[in-house]
């Protein structure tokens, strides 16, 4: 897993955050073997193509004029979801409204 992370102060005084990760995530030699003789698991298929799944991530967060109060915007891109190679590119479009109780 790799994350990087640019806070950056402009004009005005601002928390806005730019963020950039990526993940490259595999399974294990023996329980590849406990699926492939028909094991179940949770979030995978059938590991007849299997490959690890790749994913890249950016973001922005933007802090809202209120105290504790940040918008978020992200987009993700999953390539071989659930280890499988006939599957994906997959493209992850989300937000986040995000409120923080002092």
């Amino acid at each position: 897993h790799l994350s990087l992370r640019r806070q950056r102060q402009m004009c005005i005084e601002t928390d806005d955050t730019l963020g950039l990760a990526g993940a490259v995530n595999a399974i294990s030699r023996g329980h590849r073997s406990v699926l492939r003789a028909g094991g179940t698991g949770l979030i995978v298929g059938s590991m007849q193509s299997y490959s690890e799944e790749y994913i890249g991530e950016i973001y922005y967060n933007a802090a809202l004029p209120m105290r504790g109060v940040s918008l978020a915007a992200n987009f993700q891109i999953i390539g071989h979801p659930g280890y499988d190679s006939a599957r994906g590119p997959v493209f992850v479009f989300g937000g986040r409204l995000h409120f923080a109780i002092d």
